[in-house]
C-alpha cells in the first residue's frame, strides 16, 4: 500500500486584503496552522509520498522571509520523517518565478522531486517496498494553455501510476452543464473561461489509466466523478473569500493495486460562509438572531465532500478511544467568516442594520461564534412595501374600468364637457415678447385626460361599484 498526502494552492505571500489588516492576519494565522497540521500528519502516519499540487505561492510579489522560513521547516520535517515530496509549478508559481527566488535550489536540497515543465516520470518505493511511479509536469511560464495530459504516456501493465497535474479538467463542474452542453465546454466548480490553464477533459484522464491523479488549480476539494480514473482536486488549504466556502485541508490517499480510500482531512479552521435569510415583518430582533444561528449552524457547503470527511482539533489529530488509525468527528476551533444577505420587510431590522450596524453585528457574531459578520441588505420598508400594494391595486382596478364600456362612455362625456371650456381657461407661456403661447395639442390632451379621470374617479371608486352593484 501507498499512502499520499495531498494538498494545494495555498497562495502564500498574496495580496488579498492590503486594506483589510484583521482579515490578512487571520487568513494568514489559519493558513500557516493548516500548513503545519497536513505536515505533522504526514510525519505522524508515516506516509510515503507528500504532494504539493501547485500554486503554493501566489507570484505577485517577492517571498517573504518569514514564508520562506516556515517553507524550509516544512520541507526538512518531512525530509526528516523519510517522507518522498513532489511539487508541480502552478499558473501563480511557475518554474521561472521559483527560479526567480532560488526556490528551486531550496527543494533541490531537500530531496523534492520537481515537476516544473515538460512531463517526466519518477520511479518511487513506499516504506513497505511496493514500486510505484509518479508522472506528472508543471508550468514553466504563467498562462499555460496547451492540452500536455495528451502527452502522458498510459500506464503500464502491474505498475502503480499517479498522475500529477495543476490545471482545469473540463467536464469536472460538481454540477453538470445546462442541456447540450459538451464536456469541452464545461468548466471546473470555481473557475471562470479566463481561469482555464492547462485544460484538459475526464476522457484524456481515463485514457492514462492511472490508479489515482492528484489535481491543483480549483480552489473547491472534490472527487471527479468518472469511470476508469479516481481523480481529486485539493481545493485551496485554506479558503482565500467567500467564493470558497466550506471545508479545506488535504486529501489522504491510500492507494493499494486496484483500490483507492480516500478521506479528507479538514485542516483549516477558517470557515467562510454566506447565509440567505428573508425576513418578515412580525419577526423580532431576537427572534431573527435565533434565526440567523439556526441557518449558519444547519448549512453545510459542498455536501458531496461529507461522506469522505475527516476532522482535527485545533490542529492535532483526534484519535478514538481504541487507538485505531482513524480519525473521529470532533467540534474544532473554527474562525468563521460570515456574510448575510437579508430580503424581505422588517423595520426593526432594518432600523438596527442602518443606525447602529457595529451592534447588530455584534450580537450576531456572538450567537453564531464568528470572527467577522458582513452583513448586506435589499430590505425596503414597510411603507414603501405598501405603496407598492396600493399601487398594484390601483392599477389593476384601472384596467378593469378601461375595460368597461359604460365608463369609457362617462370618461368621453367628462372629456368632452373639459374640452369645452378648456380653450378660453388654456394655460400659457409667455414668450420674450409678452405674448402667450399655448401649450402643444398633445400636452393639452393629456391635461383634459388627467381633469376628465379626476372628475369620473370618485364615483367609480365607491364600494358599490368596485362591488359590481349600481352607481350611487
Amino acid at each position: 500500500m501507498v499512502q499520499i498526502l495531498h494538498l494545494g494552492d495555498c497562495h502564500f505571500d498574496d495580496a488579498y486584503y492590503l486594506n483589510r489588516p484583521e482579515r490578512k492576519r487571520l487568513l494568514d494565522e489559519c493558513r500557516e496552522e493548516a500548513l503545519r497540521a497536513a505536515v505533522e500528519t504526514a510525519v505522524d502516519r508515516q506516509v510515503d509520498l507528500f504532494v504539493w499540487a501547485g500554486d503554493l505561492l501566489d507570484g505577485e510579489r517577492r517571498i517573504s522571509l518569514k514564508t520562506r522560513s516556515m517553507l524550509e521547516q516544512a520541507l526538512s520535517d518531512l525530509e526528516g520523517a523519510k517522507v518522498e515530496m513532489a511539487w508541480m509549478t502552478g499558473n501563480h508559481d511557475p518554474k521561472s518565478y521559483l527560479e526567480a527566488q532560488s526556490l528551486d535550489q531550496l527543494l533541490e536540497a531537500h530531496g523534492v522531486h520537481l515537476f516544473d515543465g515538460k512531463v517526466r516520470e519518477v520511479m518511487l518505493k513506499a516504506r513497505n517496498g511496493m514500486p510505484y511511479k509518479l508522472v506528472g509536469s508543471g508550468h514553466e511560464e504563467r498562462g499555460l494553455v496547451e492540452n500536455r495530459v495528451r502527452t502522458y504516456p498510459v500506464k503500464a501493465d502491474g505498475v502503480l501510476t499517479i498522475g500529477l497535474l495543476h490545471g482545469s479538467v473540463q467536464g469536472s463542474a460538481l454540477t453538470g452543464g445546462g442541456a447540450g452542453k459538451g464536456e469541452d465546454a464545461e468548466l471546473p466548480s470555481g473557475l471562470e473561461p479566463g481561469e482555464l490553464y492547462f485544460p484538459c477533459t475526464k476522457a484524456d484522464l481515463t485514457r492514462l489509466r492511472y490508479d489515482l491523479i492528484c489535481l491543483g488549480h480549483v480552489h473547491v476539494p472534490y472527487k471527479i466523478e468518472m469511470s476508469g480514473a479516481a481523480a481529486f482536486y485539493a481545493g485551496s488549504l485554506t479558503g482565500l473569500s467567500h467564493k470558497e466556502a466550506g471545508v479545506h485541508g488535504a486529501w489522504l490517499h491510500t492507494l493499494g493495486y486496484g483500490a483507492v480510500k480516500s478521506r479528507f482531512l479538514e485542516l483549516s479552521t477558517l470557515e467562510w460562509k454566506t447565509v440567505q435569510i428573508a425576513v418578515t415583518p412580525e419577526l423580532s430582533l431576537t427572534q431573527f438572531v435565533e434565526l440567523v444561528q439556526t441557518k449558519t449552524e444547519t448549512q453545510i457547503a459542498n455536501p458531496g465532500l461529507t461522506p469522505y470527511l475527516e476532522r482535527f482539533d485545533n490542529g492535532s489529530l483526534v484519535r478514538s478511544r481504541s487507538g485505531a488509525d482513524e480519525l473521529s468527528i470532533s467540534n474544532q476551533r473554527s474562525r468563521l467568516m460570515l456574510r448575510l444577505s437579508i430580503s424581505g420587510v422588517n423595520d426593526t431590522i432594518l432600523t438596527a442594520i442602518r443606525h447602529d450596524p457595529e451592534t447588530l453585528r455584534d450580537r450576531i457574531g456572538n450567537a453564531v461564534n464568528a470572527a467577522e459578520v458582513e452583513i448586506r441588505s435589499d430590505m425596503v420598508p414597510e411603507r414603501v412595501l405598501e405603496l407598492q400594494r396600493t399601487g398594484d391595486t390601483f392599477a389593476a382596478h384601472l384596467n378593469t374600468c378601461l375595460e368597461d364600456p359604460e365608463f369609457m362612455a362617462n370618461l368621453w362625456a367628462a372629456y368632452a364637457q373639459r374640452a369645452l371650456t378648456f380653450e378660453a381657461e388654456r394655460p400659457g407661456i409667455e414668450d420674450d415678447n409678452g405674448f402667450r403661447t399655448g401649450l402643444s395639442d398633445e400636452d393639452s390632451e393629456a391635461q383634459l385626460l388627467k381633469e376628465a379621470l379626476h372628475d369620473l374617479w370618485p364615483r367609480w371608486m365607491q364600494p358599490s361599484r368596485r362591488m359590481g352593484g349600481d352607481q350611487a
